[in-house]
């Protein structure tokens, strides 16, 4: 039986403009009937639909039985049928299934360049367009388990993938191939939030579902360990360096493969002191492919065919923990803008390190506040001078005396010229709003600071500095070229300024900019990519970090 249901949502005030939000029942099976469904193909004869209670779902659902895939039952029909749906607003299909052997079904579709049949499977690859009205997508072998599963289908978006300039007119049936039972069958046009997916985080002591899958040279090996810094179980890899390979998942069509097709961010955490390479194995309606990552200041995008690296930056083995996070449908077109990800199978790791907390999500996840620098290890290691016109530029760790009590243990660094510039790495492609605490110490005669960063743009390379001197000028913002260099010039967002206006005594303020919004107001239309480097020259600095919002 079929029913609508409607949700209002108020998608903006400003405008006051509204749409429904709806959903359209085809089948719960709560009537009792086996109508509307039919039997299309009773070659051989003997097929059944049944309407049964199933106790381990607790509800009412519709059961088919016959000879396997030789037998097809359907729901709704061919576009020009009376019975056909004709839903044109509706484009998610929504099923609960429970097979034991292999099964497929067919949605059936009316499109700008005529009748479609997206064509799902229980199997792990997808064989794309197989004629001119066929489109197949594999769920994966694992769908037919023997289990109650959940399959939540954007159909528009699995037809882009093959035929990118067609679109649904209207979705107008189902017709299913197999042994087993279905349940709940709707349409909607509001995407679930789906929850994300943990595939590792080590708490349950396992390291079984992990293979070395490159054991030579031998005596490579994946344990479980407790991290006293991370707080937490974590996967350990040891090996020969990146001579042995881990993986996590299968390759498409393996025991444990993923076979994720609707969460395409992907995030873990990380331990590494030396170098290491991160794949992450997609299919794709190009082929297999894997997207590429190694702790390099520079991506080097399509290396043999199949591999698309990325770089993290050399930060990612600097022995301290880190958690990434990436995009993996834009790193894909980044390279290959026609390219796109049917399904994601597992990761392979190079390199001896630690492991936790592998996570694919469907929308990108909020990082925790990167920190670049607090100087608690009282050096300069990370830093790098670049800028020395007199020869005589240095970094001083000072300890403030906060209240005329020396007790505080933070130190903060003094740049001791404006006219030097010292140089910080971040290589960041997933934060771009800087919090930086500044201040100034009794006693120390320093005017002016002067903060700023290096960043990767589409437009190309831009150094954009945040200048206190800009504020007592009253100077505006502005665009300054210089042969190739681009430098964005801004008044600093507070003024903590001795000589013009006065810090109290070992002050400290949040220097916080949003780069990307800075960025757009001298180059509208343009965007962050990389956050590269870190600039100061002059100022007291301390907790320089970048964070998400």
């Amino acid at each position: 039986m079929k029913k609508r249901l409607f949700f209002t949502f108020m998608l903006s005030i400003a405008s006051m403009q509204a749409i429904q939000a709806s959903t359209t029942v085809y089948e719960d099976a709560e009537d009792g009937d086996e109508r509307p469904w039919y039997i299309y193909d009773n070659t051989p004869a003997g097929a059944t639909i049944q309407n049964v209670y199933d106790n381990a779902k607790g509800s009412r659902v519709i059961v088919f039985n016959g000879s396997g895939t030789a037998n097809g039952f359907g729901m709704g029909h061919l576009p020009w049928h009376p019975h056909a749906w004709h839903n044109h607003t509706e484009k998610i299909l929504e099923l609960d299934t429970k097979f034991s052997d292999y099964y497929s079904f067919f949605v059936i579709l009316n499109t700008d360049q005529g009748r479609r049949f997206l064509y799902y499977s229980a199997q792990d690859n997808s064989r794309g367009k197989i004629s001119s009205e066929y489109i197949h997508i594999g769920l994966g072998a694992d769908i037919a388990d023997g289990q109650w599963r959940t399959q939540r289908l954007d159909l528009e978006r699995d037809l882009h993938l093959y035929e990118p300039d067609n679109n649904i007119v209207e979705v107008d049936g189902i017709l299913i191939r197999g042994n087993g039972s279905v349940d709940n069958i709707q349409l909607t046009n509001e995407a679930p939030r789906l929850p994300d997916i943990t595939f590792e985080d080590a708490e349950d002591g396992s390291s079984d579902r992990w293979q070395v899958y490159d054991n030579s040279p031998a005596g490579a090996s994946v344990s479980v360990a407790y991290d006293d810094e991370h707080q937490s179980h974590v996967i350990q890899l040891r090996g020969d360096g990146t001579h042995n390979g881990y993986m996590l998942g299968n390759w498409a069509g393996g025991a444990g493969a993923w076979n994720e097709h609707d969460r395409k961010f992907i995030r873990l955490d990380m331990h590494y002191s030396e170098w290491f390479m991160l794949m992450v194995n997609v299919q794709t309606t190009r082929g297999q492919r894997y997207m590429y990552y190694t702790p390099s200041n520079h991506n080097r995008g399509i290396v043999n065919t199949q591999y698309i690296h990325h770089g993290l930056s050399e930060i990612a083995m600097d022995g301290d923990w880190h958690t990434f996070s990436r995009d993996l449908e834009k790193d894909l077109h980044d390279y290959e803008p026609n390219n796109d990800i049917i399904s994601i199978d597992g990761i392979l790791v190079r390199g001896s390190g630690d492991i936790d907390n592998v996570i694919l999500s469907q929308h990108k996840a909020l990082l925790p506040p990167t920190l670049y620098e607090d100087f608690e290890d009282h050096n300069f290691d990370k830093w790098t001078i670049i800028n020395n016109p007199y020869g005589s530029a240095q970094m001083i760790l000072r300890q403030p005396s906060f209240n005329g009590s020396s007790a505080c243990s933070r130190f903060i660094a003094t740049a001791v010229s404006q006219q030097n510039l010292y140089r910080l790495p971040m290589f960041n492609t997933e934060q771009t709003i800087l919090e930086v605490e500044v201040g100034g110490f009794d006693g120390i005669n320093m005017p002016h600071y002067l903060l700023g960063v290096v960043v990767d743009t589409d437009l190309g390379e831009r150094f954009m500095f945040w200048d206190s001197f800009r504020n007592h000028h009253h100077a505006t913002d502005t665009k300054v070229v210089y042969g190739e260099s681009v430098y964005l010039k801004y008044q600093s967002p507070i003024e903590l300024v001795r000589g013009y206006g006065y810090a109290p005594q070992d002050q400290v303020e949040l220097f916080r900019v949003d780069i990307q919004a800075y960025l757009e107001e001298l180059e509208p239309g343009n965007h962050v990519n990389e956050v590269r480097y870190f600039v100061a020259g002059g100022g007291w600095l301390d907790n320089i970090r970048l964070v998400s919002e």
